[in-house]
């Protein structure tokens, strides 16, 4: 499968269980969330990296130990 042929089959009958919350059931990407931030009104959206965002309270040491390496990072802007 191409990226863009297995992200619907994964995105398919996602299902939240109340039971287990840290099932994952839905996925996003630099596209997806670039969509939704341009619907949402902002004006600019930039791929980032880890603590590397224009904010310096993202840029914090503390900011996402978990997983960097497998994260996404987006800044999005918005302008009056």
């Amino acid at each position: 499968y191409s990226y863009d042929e297995l992200i619907p089959l994964l995105r398919e009958g996602g299902k939240f269980d109340p039971t287990n919350p840290g099932i994952h059931i839905n996925s996003w990407d630099f596209n997806r969330i670039s969509k939704l931030g341009f619907d949402s009104g902002f004006s600019d959206i930039q791929k980032s990296q880890f603590q590397s965002s224009y904010h310096p309270f993202l840029q914090a040491q503390d900011i996402d130990l978990m997983h960097p390496v497998m994260s996404l990072y987006v800044d999005l802007y918005k302008t009056n």
